[in-house]
């Protein structure tokens, strides 16, 4: 006789079926977890726990909108659960709705005032809406609850580095650190927080501690370089990122800045080749083809320079913005009477340099207008081929049409051979002029600029210490006039006293003054800046003293450039040596003839000696030329 076997029975209940359901949920069997939820809840519709439960389930597939019902439902049933609170406020953040967010966390808290992951999601929401001041008191009460939690501390380091407080922000990570010191995107974080604080040796010792615990980390080999290149070790930082490059070869940034550390090696042949991978990597990318004109342009490549300089619109730290018109922008067609802005941008320098094409393009049969900045009015209407002149901010007269001044280069499709250089291009307004006078024994009236203006990125690198001109001012033969203006030219003053310079900032009220100082001057000597370029463009003899990694428009090599038939180079050739510039110039000086560097310089005139009117100043010289005689 056959015997049934016995039957089998399943848990029903909740109290059965939850602890099963938990299991699997806990394993991350997410969706068998969910079949047992909504087991219970088929028999029970309004189990909290296991509406709750379900709910968390929906949050970690990322079905927020879902998950929030589900809580709400449980909270409707037992309203005073922290917890449910807490989670519906998660799913409301991760949705966005952050006021929603704010109220549950805040409700969860209200229930239990001590619940650590309250406080940790409120600072997290709070930080979402951007208000970091109330997102730090937050985590900062949850550090009260546990003064050993290893993330927290490593959050608020990055909220307080973010709101720009860097001396707590380190504090924090280094607290994190000592609760946890294998851990590599603190070292990282630490790391950023001293290079913020332009503290560079210790960001890079932060970044080296990264690596051994993270060496397949693209990104932390890539900010170790940047640390390095910062500090002026180019040389360093190039197989830092060459590492970046390798454990993640379409790192585009790191691409461009191992360009940038080459170029500041000036190994121009391999930085192009990085910047072309950039832009083949990352096509729409407004860096890669920002830095892939500079470096093009220095090469000498003018014609697809200038094309890729076009991307500077684009690039976001570009130091001019595009200006908004609504008059079509000027592709070179003949122009057939109508009027065109021609606008300045970026530096003074720049300014100087490229106004040279006005006159080609009222060839075109325009009437040229320029706006400049106002330190430049009086000047630029010395410019050929300029009918009007007005200072940035002015209102502007009628126009037709407009371009860029620095997009006429591509417009006129200019290669090296073809650079306008119908020089002189400027002049010196008669009404400025003044006598400067110059001792009878001396042989040469020279001008002296040695720094320019300290917003330029990288004016650390162009401008030199007076200090450097010390073995130019022995020269006795030389009468020296100080073109320097701004801030730097207070640098007079630490001279010793058996130096003189002229000061004439006083009387250089806009570059229509310093132009006609340097008309009657015999030479200028200046580090790149923009006086270099009035020089240059007034036919004016100019040595100009470029850094060991040079702006692109002084190309590379060369003594001379076709921008400035009266310019001659003199370049650093180990990175940062001015010394060994003002030793060549010095040299160069010295053989000219009649001219040596014995004896104390012949001019002795105190800073401010020629503010007075010119009579004033020329009678005051001649007094002064008498005493030294």
């Amino acid at each position: 006789m056959l015997t049934s076997a016995p039957m089998q029975t399943h848990p029903t209940s909740p109290a059965e079926l939850l602890p099963a359901a938990l299991r699997l949920h806990q394993d991350g069997q997410l969706r068998e977890a969910a079949a047992i939820y909504e087991q219970i809840l088929s028999c029970h519709p309004t189990h909290p726990d296991a509406l709750h439960l379900l709910g968390l389930v929906a949050f970690q597939l990322g079905r927020f909108q879902q998950a929030i019902n589900l809580i709400k439902r449980a909270i409707a049933v037992i309203p005073s659960v922290a917890g449910y609170h807490c989670n519906c406020g998660e799913a409301w953040r991760r949705l966005g709705k952050l006021d929603e967010a704010i109220h549950c966390h805040r409700e969860a808290l209200r229930l239990n005032p001590d619940y650590l992951e309250a406080h940790i999601n409120l600072g997290s929401a709070f930080k979402q809406n951007g208000k970091l001041a109330e997102a730090a008191a937050c985590y900062r009460r949850a550090l009260q609850i546990n003064p050993n939690h290893f993330g927290l501390h490593n959050n608020l380091g990055n909220l307080l580095k973010e709101m720009g407080q860097l001396d707590p922000a380190v504090v924090s990570y280094q607290e994190a650190l000592r609760l946890k010191p294998d851990f590599a995107p603190t070292h990282v974080n630490l790391g950023l927080a001293w290079q913020e604080q332009n503290r560079l040796e210790e960001a890079i010792a932060s970044f080296r501690r990264a690596l051994p615990l993270a060496p397949q980390d693209a990104e932390t080999h890539f900010k170790l370089g940047n640390a390095l290149q910062k500090q002026g070790c180019a040389a360093e930082a190039i197989p830092c990122f060459a590492k970046a490059i390798e454990l993640q070869p379409s790192y585009a940034d790191a691409r461009i800045n191992l360009a940038l550390a080459l170029q500041e090696e000036n190994q121009i042949g391999p930085a192009l080749r990085h910047l072309w991978e950039a832009v083949h990597v990352q096509p729409d990318y407004p860096d890669a083809h920002w830095n892939l004109a500079l470096a093009l342009l220095l090469s000498g490549d003018f014609r697809n320079g200038w094309n890729e300089y076009e991307w500077r619109w684009r690039y976001p730290r570009f130091s001019s913005r595009p200006r908004q018109f609504s008059q079509p922008k000027w592709n070179g067609a003949v122009l057939a009477g109508r009027t065109i802005l021609l606008h300045a941008e970026q530096g003074l320098g720049d300014t100087i340099q490229f106004i040279r094409y006005a006159p080609l393009v009222a060839e075109r049969g325009g009437r040229v207008i320029v706006e400049c900045q106002p330190g430049l009015v009086s000047l630029l209407k010395s410019a050929p081929g300029v009918e009007q002149v007005v200072a940035r901010g002015q209102p502007l007269p009628h126009f037709d049409i407009y371009t860029p001044l620095m997009s006429l280069p591509r417009i006129f499709g200019t290669t090296l051979e073809s650079i306008p250089a119908a020089i002189p291009y400027l002049s010196a307004p008669g009404s400025r002029r003044f006598q400067l006078g110059k001792p009878p024994h001396a042989k040469l009236k020279m001008g002296l600029v040695w720094a320019g203006g300290s917003l330029h990125q990288k004016d650390h690198l162009r401008s030199a210490s007076l200090a450097h001109f010390a073995p130019l001012l022995e020269i006795q033969e030389i009468a020296f006039y100080s073109l320097q203006i701004g801030p730097r030219a207070a640098d007079l003053a630490s001279l010793p006293n058996r130096f003189a310079i002229a000061d004439l900032s006083p009387r250089l009220h806009d570059f229509a003054d310093t132009a006609a100082a340097i008309s009657q001057l015999d030479l200028v000597i200046s580090v790149d800046t923009a006086v270099a370029h009035l020089v240059g463009a007034l036919g004016r003899p100019i040595w100009t003293l470029l850094p060991y990694a040079p702006d692109w428009r002084w190309l590379l090599e060369r003594g001379d450039t076709p921008w400035y038939p009266s310019m001659r180079l003199f370049r650093q050739t180990l990175q940062g040596d001015w010394t060994g510039v003002i030793t060549r110039v010095t040299g160069a000086l010295q053989s000219r003839p009649g001219v040596r560097s014995e004896g104390r310089n012949l001019m002795s005139l105190s800073p401010g000696d020629l503010s007075a009117c010119p009579a004033q100043a020329e009678e005051r010289i001649g007094r002064e030329l008498e005493r030294v005689a």
